[in-house]
């Protein structure tokens, strides 16, 4: 019983969080699809951390994915190389805790603290599509993650 009553003081937080959060994007129209996923991949100072255990997703579907951690909220958006290189990722980086990486080369981040630089190694990576994903503080507000979706759409 102890290893029952570990995991569902840790999972039972993440999915209170996961059902509020979908309940938002329902309430602002969004169709909200739900499920639990492995193997994504943290950046850390010393590279990047796996995770072995499944955490709740959502998926808005075409739009984004968001993942709900033990200690943060993360939005993941994939767009085109095309559509990427377009974006102002000097505005999004003074308003999100962001990151840029390609769909194939996920461990290669190609946002280093200079948003002035992310469309040129967009441009010159062999990527054809890119993720940019923005983090929140595990106590956000949730209207804060339609609010990146609303951006996100209107691009």
């Amino acid at each position: 019983m102890e290893t029952f009553e570990t995991l569902n003081a840790i999972y039972e937080p993440l999915c209170k969080k996961s059902r509020e959060i979908a309940a938002t994007l329902r309430a602002a129209g969004y169709k909200v699809e739900s499920g639990f996923f492995n193997n994504h991949y943290i950046k850390s100072d010393n590279g990047f951390l796996i995770e072995h255990f499944p955490i709740p997703v959502l998926t808005i579907p075409n739009v984004a994915d968001i993942g709900i951690r033990t200690d943060a909220i993360w939005v993941e958006f994939i767009l085109s190389k095309e559509k990427a290189v377009e974006l102002d990722y000097s505005d999004l980086a003074q308003a999100y805790n962001i990151e840029v990486y390609g769909t194939e080369g996920y461990l290669h981040d190609l946002y280093d603290d200079d948003p002035d630089l992310i469309a040129e190694k967009i441009q010159s990576s062999g990527e054809a599509q890119i993720c940019v994903t923005a983090t929140f503080d595990w106590a956000c507000d949730p209207d804060k993650v339609v609010e990146l979706i609303v951006l996100f759409l209107s691009l």
